[in-house]
């Protein structure tokens, strides 16, 4: 026959340390990790609900530009970062089946030659800028001397 043992305390056995409180303010952790308190839980909550709101605001925004762009969206005459003395002579609006550009006249500071201000803003072909984290689109535009000033043509979509 077998013979079970009352499992417990006996009187030859050493007492059992006690296993340490358990609960939503006690938990087991290494010495090395500070206990989350609810104060600190509230704040990471907080924080991490805030940053969730401004990437889906970015996306928002990055799905607005996305959805309602068309062929005849310019980027401004801001875009081209002229240096000093600059002076935009003209501004007009062109549209053909390819889409819509802006053409800008500018002239140069004193001092410098039209073909000099088109090196010096990158008006080569092929030049342009690329998009920033608020408008990702990038910005093409090309510059091409004419008399004392520049004409550039300034696009998003060539």
């Amino acid at each position: 026959m077998l013979a079970f043992a009352k499992v417990g305390a006996s009187a030859d056995m050493p007492p059992r340390a006690t296993a340490p409180r358990q609960g939503p303010y006690h938990s087991v952790m290494p010495e090395s990790v500070a206990p989350t308190t609810p104060g600190r839980r509230r704040i990471i909550v907080v924080a991490a609900s805030i940053v969730l709101a401004l990437a889906l605001l970015y996306l928002v925004r990055l799905t607005a530009l996305e959805i309602g762009k068309t062929e005849g969206d310019l980027p401004p005459v801001s875009a081209l970062q002229l240096p000093m003395g600059s002076a935009v002579l003209s501004e007009q609006r062109a549209c053909a089946s390819g889409g819509c550009w802006l053409e800008i006249r500018v002239r140069p500071p004193e001092g410098m030659t039209p073909t000099s201000l088109a090196e010096a803003i990158g008006a080569t072909p092929g030049g342009g800028h690329p998009g920033t984290w608020w408008d990702p689109r990038s910005i093409s535009f090309y510059g091409e001397p004419a008399d004392d000033a520049l004409e550039i043509q300034l696009d998003y979509w060539r």
